[in-house]
């Protein structure tokens, strides 16, 4: 049985990346809430949910997979390394198809894109070159450092990140404040490439890291082993950031700019903390679920979600105004809505991954499409009806208690 000691364990050798990550990205938040104001936050929003696409749906192929695949045993010696290096490059594969796909679509749309997200903001030639070099960068980083997790290099994960996070920050700041809203465009755009640096000085002398490791023909086998989960987490990859992007559009269209600000920002509360489940799920809770046959460490983790949550509350007005500005004190009004919505998210994520390393496909891909189907059915019903800043919520608390009862029902009918 996990116990409790055991995950606390976990979480404080990842704590400096964490608390690393949430002040960087709070503290850039402010500068941006500061300057630019709700609308603001509005199109930084859109920025990261177009570089979320990109990173997400290459990070699908490789991660879940490579850790999967790979954290059962770590063999060092040449079969060891044969059988791993076939996952890898079939992981490689699968992503340099889709970079093909990206890259098709980037020379085809990509002013279209700009119009749609941006009005024409940003000059979207920068724009193209930008996806390009995100996407290459990703593919890079998403199967070096899901090698490092699968291997449990926690340590070296969060050097990795943490030196990536600062020197981000720093390169923004420069960025924003010389050139304002070119300046915030430009920077969205270059964490993933600075990560892909980052991870290559770290790992250039590691004994996994040789170029033939990479370089297997298409192994039809292997590809067949990683199919599944890239068909899983490609759904969510895919459908997070088209939501989102689609339930902001909408906000803007039939409320406006500043509240669609305040929804971003709650959500950006959110992916603060989020930062810690999913470090919980890659360096921690998957690699435990070969054997673990119980839910304890869930509900574990769920408890400290809660007080964290709780304790954000009680002071909320008092990090509101410290994490942005005076202008969105109104959105006091939304936290717990959001605070509910994310329990829901987070319990059925993690229940998604039992069901993905329970090899339960199928089910898994069913229930991550119904609660995004739901979740925008529901708010564009509600917001056609009764256009109100609070569909979001009502829409992402009905479809995570919906989709929790379906996974709980399967869960306890099939537990092993």
């Amino acid at each position: 049985m996990t116990s409790f000691k055991d995950l606390i364990f976990a979480l404080s050798k990842s704590s400096y990346q964490v608390v690393t990550r949430i002040f960087c990205s709070l503290f850039l938040i402010k500068i941006i809430a500061s300057l630019f104001g709700p609308a603001g936050i509005t199109i930084h929003g859109q920025l990261i949910n177009l570089i979320n696409l990109l990173t997400t749906t290459f990070n699908s192929i490789s991660s879940p997979a490579i850790i999967n695949l790979s954290s059962d045993q770590k063999d060092k010696n040449l079969l060891g390394m044969n059988n791993y290096g076939k996952i890898w490059s079939a992981c490689l594969h699968i992503s340099l198809l889709i970079l093909i796909v990206v890259v098709i679509l980037n020379l085809i749309f990509t002013e279209e894109l700009n119009r749609f997200l941006f009005g024409n903001n940003f000059n979207y030639i920068i724009l193209k070159v930008f996806i390009l070099t995100t996407s290459i960068s990703v593919i890079f980083s998403s199967i070096t450092i899901s090698i490092i997790n699968a291997f449990h290099g926690i340590t070296m994960n969060n050097k990795i990140h943490i030196s990536s996070f600062i020197i981000h920050l720093c390169i923004s700041l420069i960025l924003i404040f010389n050139y304002e809203l070119q300046g915030l465009f430009i920077s969205a755009f270059l964490f993933p490439i600075i990560l892909a640096v980052t991870t290559l000085f770290a790992i250039k002398n590691l004994f996994w890291f040789k170029l033939k490791n990479f370089l297997f023909k298409v192994d039809l086998e292997s590809i067949k082993k990683i199919t599944p989960y890239f068909y899983i987490s490609i759904f969510t990859s895919i459908l997070i950031p088209i939501t989102q992007i689609i339930i902001r559009s909408s906000m803007i269209k039939n409320l406006s700019y500043d509240e669609a600000g305040f929804w971003q920002a709650t959500i950006k509360i959110s992916d603060t903390y989020f930062s810690v489940v999913n470090v919980f799920i890659m360096t921690y809770f998957i690699p435990k679920l070969s054997s673990n046959k119980n839910i304890v460490s869930i509900f574990y983790f769920l408890i400290i979600i809660f007080f964290a949550q709780l304790f954000f509350v009680t002071f909320q007005e008092i990090f509101i105004k410290l994490l942005f500005t005076d202008a969105f004190i109104v959105i006091k009004n939304y936290i717990k809505l959001q605070f509910l919505s994310d329990l829901l998210r987070i319990f059925n994520l993690l229940f998604f991954y039992i069901m993905l390393r329970r090899k339960r496909f199928k089910w898994a891909i069913f229930v991550e499409i119904s609660y995004f189907f739901l979740y925008l059915l529901i708010f564009l019903v509600l917001m056609n009806k009764t256009p109100n800043i609070l569909n979001a919520w009502i829409s992402s608390i009905t479809s995570g208690i919906l989709c929790l009862i379906l996974t709980l029902i399967y869960y306890f009918k099939n537990d092993e």
